[in-house]
């Protein structure tokens, strides 16, 4: 006796289970990366806040190398697992850091005053970019957003104390930057923590 006639409907299957899997894939990665950067932003900051005495020349090393590596981290960050409405800022913010990093490398003979200058701006470019990208991604939750956003207000205040303060030495140059880079690092960890809570 056939019996397919009464057996009942199969099990439904969710069409967007795909979609939702490939969003929580997304969302663990830039949780990861924004982790990852936190940390490498941390490490950076205690090794320069442990310099007993730094020289100009130094200064402007330094500071090169944490404008490449925020740079690049950032664009890597937006174009692999960040959200589609953030890239524009996230690139922003990217290109904005390789670009000081280039100049300081390729202008050894710079002034202390030019310097100063060129990282004010890239911290006041660096914290309007953390803003928009804090609050023009979707899904990222309160306080991961907040975290974010509140990195960004850190680095535009940062590149406001150093315009207004253009008489500080090399030592209070990088023991802003390395403060900079801890605060910086610890919000970046603990959004990402919040993300990944959240997911």
């Amino acid at each position: 006796m056939n019996t397919t006639a009464n057996e009942g409907p199969g099990p439904v299957v969710d069409p967007l289970i795909p979609f939702r899997d490939r969003a929580a894939e997304l969302g663990t990665h830039l949780s990861r990366a924004v982790i990852t950067k936190g940390v490498l932003a941390l490490v950076f900051g205690v090794v320069l806040l442990a310099w007993p005495s730094v020289t100009l020349l130094v200064t402007l090393w330094t500071f090169a190398v944490y404008a490449l590596v925020d740079g690049v981290s950032t664009l890597w960050t937006t174009w692999t697992s960040g959200p589609r409405d953030q890239r524009f800022a996230g690139t922003v913010q990217g290109l904005a850091g390789i670009a000081a990093g280039v100049v300081a490398i390729a202008w050894p003979g710079i002034t202390s005053l030019a310097l100063l200058f060129l990282i004010a701006a890239w911290a006041m470019v660096k914290g309007v970019a953390e803003i928009v990208a804090a609050f023009a991604g979707d899904g990222l939750g309160t306080s991961t957003r907040i975290l974010l956003g509140l990195a960004g207000v850190v680095a535009m205040l940062f590149g406001v104390a150093i315009a207004v303060h253009p008489a500080a030495g090399a030592v209070a140059l990088v023991g802003l930057i390395g403060a900079l880079a801890l605060v910086t690092g610890a919000t970046f960890v603990a959004a990402g923590i919040a993300l990944r809570v959240r997911d």
